[in-house]
């Protein structure tokens, strides 16, 4: 979505982690499991109006399998 919508000579870019799940989950948090990592996904601009997104999810320890049931972005009801 930000690289689609995203002006022309914008610079943007994607980062993540996965981890442990945190010990004072927020609401969009997906659920703590421990067959599953915690992970995020941040998109952001750098320019004059500068974004910043967050995709919060999990994915399953044994195949890596997103687990598209989970996803929550901050400020998100």
């Amino acid at each position: 979505m930000l690289e689609r919508n995203s002006a022309t000579g914008k610079t943007h870019g994607f980062t993540g982690r996965c981890g442990e799940f945190p010990a004072q989950p927020s609401p969009v948090d997906p659920p703590a499991d421990a067959a599953y990592w915690y992970c995020a996904i941040d998109a952001y601009t750098t320019d004059a109006e500068p974004w910043n997104y967050e995709l919060r999810l999990r994915i399953r320890r044994r195949d890596a399998a997103v687990d598209l049931a989970t996803f929550g972005c901050p400020g998100s009801p």
